[in-house]
């Protein structure tokens, strides 16, 4: 991933490998721009020059990312004061190499500007980038963010534009059924159906063994809103999953690809997300509750044949097990709809009629739980109540 120089105002010293020490900055004075031209020197100096402006800057990045196929510019931006970082917002809109620049502070921090209406946009080619937008809606009025939702494994992406004041928003409705790079996009001023909070992760390898969640956490926290973080340990090594809540907070993540954490150097990348269309040799099951979980399921089918993944989606009270072969998937269908743990289940080999069944109880976060499953004569072996890999009698 190409990194562009990071000019400080106190430069840190540097191990012998080259990487800066990460430094811990408050969430408050953090701003994050986006929308920039790439590989546009002139620009994010142009832009450092606007926040030198409004107070004294203590660190500064630029960076390129790839998320969800497109390639992006963007930059984070630490101020010294929470007055400095606020006045920065106001330059959004300023144009650059043929950018409307975006400056955002932490989610955490985002005031709840009264006269701020926001439209989502859905169907939005996957060519679509914010300048795009910005183009598109700039004749409603004075725009006040624009964010792209990029996500794995769907054919169009969605996005947010907040306007200034309702006449503004009255304006962008009209663009509903309007045509935007080759499609007609949607324009609703509610939002739509949410995708699962799993879509925005990423997996962090070259950890060193003693790694904590904490550390993860602590490491990660500015990038954005963290929901959740899973481990994997094996013989390659430490790896994390961290999954956040939107794809701004993926694309400052992969921007610390090459830090350091605990005297390591990490890797971070994107985790492509499997969807529920992707599934082969597959049963699909409703009416999970949070109490059923994957190794209850896995001991449940385990006698049909090898089971390759349990997947349990807990915010839609459904799962599916994958199995090596068809043969597995007669046996399984064979047993028709089964109770587990005094819950009764509904069980087909048909997506389409699954995804019609409804959904009842939600579990904790809407988390979804996905884990593959380890073999032997007995069955998996459980450890502290969790499935415990590769383990023989």
């Amino acid at each position: 991933m190409k990194k562009f120089k990071k000019f400080k105002r106190q430069q840190p010293s540097r191990p012998a490998n080259g990487i800066p020490p990460r430094e811990k900055f408050d969430n408050a004075l953090k701003v994050f721009v986006s929308n920039l031209p790439l590989d546009n020197e002139f620009a994010w100096k142009s832009v450092l020059g606007l926040c030198s402006s409004v107070g004294e800057v203590q660190f500064e990045n630029f960076f390129v990312k790839t998320i969800g196929g497109q390639k992006i510019q963007q930059g984070l931006v630490v101020f010294s004061s929470v007055e400095e970082a606020e006045k920065s917002v106001k330059f959004t809109g300023h144009e650059y190499g043929g950018k409307h620049i975006i400056f955002r502070r932490h989610v955490k921090f985002v005031s709840d500007d009264p006269n701020s209406q926001t439209v989502y946009v859905s169907n939005l080619s996957k060519e679509t980038d914010e300048e795009d937008l910005w183009n598109h809606f700039s004749h409603c009025g004075s725009i006040k963010y624009i964010h792209i939702k990029r996500l794995l494994g769907v054919s169009s992406f969605q996005g947010e534009v907040s306007l200034e004041g309702v006449k503004c928003v009255k304006k962008a409705l009209k663009l509903n059924d309007s045509e935007l790079n080759g499609n007609k996009i949607s324009v609703t001023d509610t939002l739509g159906e949410q995708k699962p909070s799993d879509a925005f992760v990423v997996v962090v390898s070259g950890l060193p063994a003693e790694t904590t969640q904490d550390d993860v956490i602590n490491f990660f926290d500015g990038c954005g809103p963290i929901e959740r973080i899973k481990f994997t340990r094996a013989l390659q090594g430490v790896k994390a999953s961290v999954f956040f809540t939107d794809s701004d907070s993926v694309g400052n993540a992969l921007g610390c690809d090459g830090s350091d954490l605990n005297g390591n150097v990490i890797n971070v990348q994107e985790r492509e997300v499997k969807h529920d269309d992707q599934f082969e040799n597959a049963i699909f099951i409703a009416g999970i509750i949070h109490d059923i979980k994957d190794v209850d399921l896995f001991l449940k089918y385990q006698d049909c044949g090898y089971i390759k993944n349990v997947t349990v989606f807990y915010a839609r009270q459904k799962a599916v097990i994958e199995f090596q072969d068809p043969e597995a998937v007669d046996k399984a269908l064979a047993k028709g709809n089964i109770e587990l743990k005094g819950e009764p289940l509904m069980v087909t080999g048909q997506r389409d009629t699954w995804l019609e069944w409804g959904s009842g109880h939600v579990g904790k976060n809407g988390s979804t739980s996905k884990r593959k499953m380890s073999h032997d004569n007995n069955g998996p072996e459980l450890k502290n109540g969790k499935l415990r890999k590769g383990t023989k009698d």
